[in-house]
C-alpha cells in the first residue's frame, strides 16, 4: 500500500510538471503584443535620436553656400512660400546631397565640381521636397515594427533550433528582405516624389541634366574596375535593393511632366520674353511686361 502511495506521488509530480511547462510555454497574445510594441518603439526613438543628433552636429560643423541658398529660397518665394532654407556644404569628394529634417540641406563639395550651379541647385531642391514630405520619419516610421519583427523570428529560430548561429544567419537575411520591400514600396516613391519637387519649382531641365552627369560619373567609376560574373552580381543585386529607382527611369518620368517656368529663369529680356510668349500660347505681338504680367498672374493662380 505504501508503495502504491508512492507511485501515485510520482506520478502527480510528474503531471504537475507537465503541467507547468505548458503554462510556460503557452502564448499570452496581450503579453507578446505588448513586448512587441515596446520593442518598436525603443527602435523609432533609437532612429529619432540618431537623426536628430546627427543633424544637429552637421549644423555645427558645416556652413551655407550663400549663392545657392538664395537660389532655393528664390525659388519658393515665387512659388508664395516664406519658408527659407540653408544650404550647407559638407567636405567629401562624392558628389551626393541629403537633407534630415528642419530647414537645411547638405551637399558635398564633390557635388560642385560634377554639376553646374543651377543643377545644384535642382538637386538641393529634390532633397527639399524630402524633408517637406517628412521622408526620414516615414521611413524610420515604417522600418520600426519591421526590425522588431526581424528580431522575433531570429530569436526564435535560434530557440527552435538550439543553434544560436542560426539568429545571425536568419537575421541578416530577413533585414536585407525587409530593406529592399521598403526601398521599393516606399523609397522609390519617395524619391520620385522628390524630383517631382524640384520639376515643380521650376528646375526640371537641370534636374535632368544633373541626373545624367551623375550617371556619366558613376559609369566612369565602373569602366576603371574589372568586374566579373560575381561583382556584375552584387552590383546588379545593389541595385535591385538600392531606395532610389534607376537613373534613365527617374529621367523618363521628369520628361513625362510639365515644365514649370520661373520668372527669373532668364535674365535675358527677349529669352525671358520668348518663353513666357510659348507658354501663354499668345498669337498676337505683346510686350515684354505684357507678358510678364500675364504670366505672373497664371504663376499665382497655379
Amino acid at each position: 500500500m505504501n508503495k502504491i502511495y508512492q507511485c501515485k506521488c510520482k506520478v502527480d509530480k510528474y503531471i504537475e510538471e507537465i503541467q507547468e511547462k505548458e503554462r510556460l510555454n503557452e502564448v499570452d497574445p496581450i503579453t507578446i503584443g505588448g513586448i512587441y510594441l515596446g520593442i518598436t518603439a525603443l527602435i523609432f526613438i533609437k532612429g529619432l535620436i540618431e537623426v536628430l543628433f546627427f543633424a544637429s552636429m552637421l549644423r555645427k560643423t558645416t556652413k551655407p553656400n550663400k549663392e545657392i541658398t538664395k537660389m532655393v529660397n528664390d525659388a519658393y518665394k515665387e512659388k508664395g512660400s516664406n519658408k527659407t532654407w540653408s544650404v550647407n556644404v559638407v567636405k567629401n569628394k562624392d558628389p551626393n546631397a541629403f537633407a534630415i529634417t528642419g530647414s537645411t540641406v547638405w551637399t558635398t563639395s564633390g557635388l560642385y565640381k560634377l554639376l553646374n550651379t543651377r543643377e545644384v541647385v535642382a538637386v538641393a531642391l529634390h532633397e527639399c521636397g524630402h524633408v517637406e514630405n517628412k521622408d526620414v520619419f516615414k521611413r524610420i516610421a515604417a522600418d520600426s515594427p519591421l526590425r522588431t519583427g526581424v528580431i522575433g523570428v531570429a530569436i526564435a529560430a535560434a530557440v527552435a533550433t538550439g543553434i544560436p548561429f542560426i539568429s545571425l544567419l536568419v537575421f541578416s537575411i530577413l533585414i536585407a528582405i525587409s530593406d529592399t520591400f521598403l526601398a521599393h514600396l516606399q523609397g522609390r516613391p519617395q524619391e520620385s516624389a522628390a524630383d517631382s519637387h524640384a520639376a515643380y519649382m521650376g528646375y526640371r531641365d537641370e534636374m535632368i541634366s544633373a541626373l545624367e552627369k551623375i550617371q556619366q560619373y558613376v559609369d566612369r567609376l565602373s569602366s576603371r574596375r574589372e568586374c566579373g560574373a560575381i561583382c556584375q552580381f552584387v552590383t546588379k543585386l545593389s541595385e535591385f535593393m538600392d531606395e532610389h529607382p534607376p537613373i534613365r527611369k527617374r529621367i523618363e518620368d521628369l520628361l513625362k511632366q510639365p515644365k514649370f517656368y520661373r520668372l527669373s529663369q532668364s535674365n535675358n529680356k527677349k529669352e525671358m520674353f520668348k518663353f513666357a510668349k510659348d507658354f501663354l500660347k499668345v498669337k498676337e505681338p505683346v510686350t515684354f511686361d505684357q507678358a510678364g504680367d500675364k504670366l505672373e498672374k497664371l504663376m499665382k493662380q497655379r
